[in-house]
């Protein structure tokens, strides 16, 4: 299967996670072949930004929300 070609609209989400589950979100997301490239940018402060083809948001939006309670802290503790 062949997702993007050259015209492919890219999309960026930053997101703030656990930083002990940046590994786990990558190892979520890489599991989808060419659906998204997941960037560290801060590992401390669990910064991440992931790349996707916008075609993909759909998909991309259901996969966050269904690990959310495993990737976001909870700032209620």
């Amino acid at each position: 299967m062949v997702c993007c070609t050259p015209s492919t609209e890219i999309s960026i989400l930053t997101l703030r996670i656990d930083p002990q589950r940046i590994g786990y979100l990558k190892f979520i997301l890489e599991g989808y072949d060419n659906m998204a490239l997941v960037t560290t940018i801060n590992a401390k402060e669990g910064i991440v930004i992931i790349r996707y083809p916008t075609t993909f948001h759909n998909d991309l939006s259901a996969i966050i929300s269904d690990v959310s309670s495993r990737i976001f802290q909870d700032h209620a503790k």
